[in-house]
């Protein structure tokens, strides 16, 4: 099977862009800015990765209806939320810099 390195870097740069502690994505906490980084990590591992919502679950300690629930909950934001906007744009352009996705998936 094919393991591509950067994969493990993608929590890190999504938990920097939007100022959380890297080890908060996997833990059961309820606050706001840990929840909004996880959901949009799990985003981005469904629509950029192409992860299933299963396997997409298992890296953060949940089950897959919560990721049917980030993808929502993201999508919602993105369309609502300058805040929530600013940071995921921080995130992919963090990520593009990190070489992990294409230039033009820079903004959402």
């Amino acid at each position: 099977m094919y393991f591509n390195m950067n994969k493990l870097i993608i929590p890190q740069i999504i938990a920097d862009a939007f100022d959380v502690p890297f080890e908060a994505l996997s833990e059961k906490t309820r606050e706001r800015d840990v929840v909004e980084a996880r959901h949009f990590a799990m985003w981005f591992y469904v629509n950029h990765e192409h992860l299933g919502k299963s396997r997409t679950a298992a890296k953060f300690n949940r089950h897959h209806a919560t990721v049917i629930h980030a993808l929502t909950t993201v999508d919602n934001l993105l369309q609502t939320d300058k805040g929530f906007i600013y940071k995921s744009n921080k995130a992919l352009k963090a990520l593009r810099e990190a070489g992990i996705i294409e230039p033009e998936l820079t903004e959402v």
